[in-house]
């Protein structure tokens, strides 16, 4: 049916608010007495609405209903508005943008594909001479749209400043937004920026722009790539590398570098020959790996890996080596006795260790005193030496170091070993190598005699 025929049906209900006419109303009049079969007609209790109103948050793109449910619909008609724009009466529809799901005592306004330009306030309306209303607010939630500054790759130089930035594009309500790194999801970044003065390159890595208004079960996400350009930095697990002839050795490097670097290994300053069967190489990500299969007595050496970019070049060198290991001295550290001391120490030593070197001085002598003492087996590959010092000054620091002998040579002197006979108390062993131990105890043994002055003072 054309609208202007519907609207022209509908006239008489939108001017009178009721589905009777002027002269039936005035038949409530107490001065109008009708007859009892008219009267029993026109005695109808306008409806009550059985539906609540209701304030909805829909996604945009869903089905939204509208319920307008009343308690009995006989001899009525219900309108549906939206602001002053008529969208229905009873079951014909006005606005084709809207359907209609009826029943006995109302109906459903159903909203397909719904957009944000839906937004609003819904009225259902009893035609009855004093109208009944019942309103419906209905708010359309926009899925996030956001975009990122830069689009998908940020490259820096280590060092340099750097930020990234992500914008809102779209989005009702507006979204929460933050950054997260790509491993650590749990450590948001709050704000819509981040921000370095200087980059390392342990800034480099994934960044992921997440915004959220609760439009579905994930937020929105856009990831940005931050490669931080650096010279190379190599690590070694360790500077020495104890072995035996015969044995197999690994040798590992871990190289970091951007843009990505070219590597090589050499021994005693020469390139090794990567077609030399007794060697095999392998990266597995940043690990670099130079593998001896069978170890000879002419391959103990310096083993050096080095990376180089266009930033610079940087090596790392393991001693490999059939000495023993450095010795490590028992932790007593004070003499029972006035003039000598008690010193016992281990190696570790895949071949046999025949004896050591053993040298010792006191705090205030600048040479070295030295003596060779005979090696004894622990446990496996485990050697042990011991010997009592005497002739010891009393109360008197010193301090004393250990090689060992095996067939290769002797072994590099392991750090210095504080003790004290009695009447002197020992220092803390030193934790730094390469500064001379002596040195470090005498500023402690001043700072501390200037402690106990100032106590007293």
């Amino acid at each position: 049916m054309p609208e202007s025929k519907i609207f022209l049906l509908l006239l008489p209900l939108l001017v009178t608010g009721s589905p009777y006419s002027t002269d039936v109303e005035e038949m409530y009049s107490s001065d109008y007495d009708a007859p009892e079969e008219l009267k029993e007609a026109i005695i109808v209790r306008t409806p009550t609405f059985e539906s609540d109103s209701m304030s909805m948050l829909v996604n945009e793109g869903e089905t939204v209903r509208l319920p307008c449910m009343v308690d009995r619909l006989e001899g009525f008609v219900l309108l549906w508005k939206r602001e002053e724009s008529i969208l229905s009466a009873g079951t014909q529809i006005i606005n084709p943008r809207y359907r209609m799901d009826t029943d006995t005592n109302g109906n459903q306004l159903v909203l397909s594909q719904v957009t944000p330009d839906d937004e609003g306030e819904y009225i259902c309306q009893i035609s009855s001479y004093d109208p009944k209303y019942l309103t419906h607010k209905l708010t359309v939630r926009v899925e996030p749209g956001i975009e990122t500054t830069p689009g998908e790759l940020l490259v820096v130089r280590e060092g340099e400043p750097a930020s990234l930035s992500c914008k809102i594009l779209k989005g009702s309500p507006t979204p929460a937004v933050n950054w997260v790194r790509k491993h650590k999801p749990d450590q948001p970044i709050q704000g819509t920026v981040v921000q370095w003065n200087s980059v390392t390159r342990h800034d480099a890595g994934h960044y992921i722009c997440q915004a959220d208004n609760g439009f579905g079960p994930d937020p929105v996400t856009r990831e940005v790539k931050l490669e931080v350009h650096h010279g190379p930095h190599i690590e070694i697990g360790e500077e020495f590398l104890h072995t035996a002839e015969g044995e197999e050795v690994r040798i590992l490097c871990n190289i970091h570098c951007s843009p990505r670097c070219e590597t090589g290994w050499s021994k005693d300053g020469v390139d090794i020959d990567p077609t030399n069967p007794n060697y095999y190489t392998n990266i597995m990500g940043n690990t670099h790996t130079l593998t001896i299969l069978k170890m000879g007595s002419e391959l103990f050496g310096d083993y050096t890996c080095t990376a180089r970019n266009q930033i610079g070049e940087k090596t790392g060198t393991i001693q490999v080596s059939g000495l023993a290991h450095p010795a490590v001295f028992q932790d007593t550290t004070l003499s029972p006795w006035l003039d000598k001391f008690f010193l016992e120490w281990s190696v570790l030593s895949r071949s046999p260790v025949h004896s050591f070197t053993l040298e010792f001085r006191a705090e205030r002598e600048f040479r070295w005193r030295s003596l060779e003492v005979k090696s004894a087996p622990k446990l496996e590959n485990e050697w042990q030496g011991s010997i009592t010092l005497e002739g010891l000054g009393s109360a008197t620091r010193y301090e004393a170091r250990v090689a060992a002998r095996n067939q290769y040579g002797l072994s590099k002197f392991s750090k210095p070993f504080l003790f004290a006979t009695k009447g002197a108390e020992p220092l803390q062993q030193p934790s730094v190598s390469g500064v001379d131990s002596l040195f470090i105890s005498k500023h402690i043994q001043l700072f501390t005699t200037l402690l106990v002055v100032v106590n007293l003072l």
